[in-house]
């Protein structure tokens, strides 16, 4: 199917979202406040490209937790046939991978991925990435100029985690990366493990996880905290399944022992 005038609409969202960004995070709104503006100039875009445009696309799939009544944020229809899905986040979503790699099959439909706040994991083939952090669109934090550092809360408003792991890159600097992980009864698929080039420091800050390695599983609650070297496969056995769960990761390229402290 042609997908001309789904990627003219595509080069034009690339070229003035991220000005629009800039200028609807000037307020320095709430991260839900920006998302629905954001939203909006993407809807507005997309119409001016002479697209049939809907919101809250269904888009029903299956995970590890079972059946899910996803939507895709806007879905874009043009006159030629051809039809834009976009998925816009702040930070990284595998279910949101996951319904665009589904709407590319079904509708079938050029894919576009905005994200607008962290560093964004490359996305698979076929899903077009448009990194709005890359042009200075941060609004939840928005870090502008200032004498003082802006304190910033580990565990509030933390986001929806029910369908996917969400994860948000707090700071990185060299082989250093700092990272916040969310997850709801989410676990790894059971072939397959984790191998790192990095070693990582984690520690549970909140809920329960279990943790496997090749001779056996460790169990960490809050407060629990080990280290991985650097190759060693692992995997997340469980974590719970009535709350969230959140992790604190740092990554960096020294080695050292998976040793569980309390």
């Amino acid at each position: 199917m042609p997908m001309t005038q789904a990627m003219d609409c595509l080069a034009i969202l690339s070229r003035h979202l991220p000005g629009l960004a800039r200028i609807l995070s000037g307020d320095a709104p709430a991260a839900t406040v920006f998302t629905r503006r954001l939203t909006w100039a993407v809807c507005l875009l997309a119409s001016a490209c002479a697209g049939d445009v809907q919101r809250e696309w269904p888009m029903p799939y299956v995970s590890r937790a079972g059946a899910r009544q996803g939507r895709l944020d806007v879905v874009a229809r043009f006159a030629d046939g051809s039809v834009l899905a976009i998925e816009i986040d702040r930070a990284n979503k595998r279910a949101s991978v996951h319904k665009l790699q589904l709407a590319r099959q079904r509708l079938p439909a050029l894919a576009l991925w905005i994200r607008w706040r962290g560093v964004a994991m490359a996305p698979p083939a076929g899903i077009q990435l448009l990194d709005l952090s890359a042009g200075g669109a941060r609004p939840d934090v928005l870090e502008r100029p200032t004498m003082f550092p802006t304190a910033h809360a580990l565990l509030h408003a933390l986001p929806d985690a029910r369908l996917a792991e969400v994860f948000d890159t707090l700071a990185a600097a060299g082989p250093v990366r700092i990272e916040r992980i969310v997850s709801h009864g989410q676990a790894s698929p059971e072939d397959f493990w984790y191998d790192q080039a990095q070693a990582e420091w984690v520690m549970v800050v909140q809920g329960a996880a279990r943790l496997a390695f090749a001779d056996g599983e460790v169990a960490l609650a809050a407060g629990d905290w080990l280290t991985i070297p650097a190759h060693c496969r692992h995997r997340v056995a469980w974590t719970a399944p009535d709350q969230d769960t959140v992790w604190l990761a740092v990554f960096y390229d020294e080695a050292g022992g998976p040793h569980a402290d309390r």
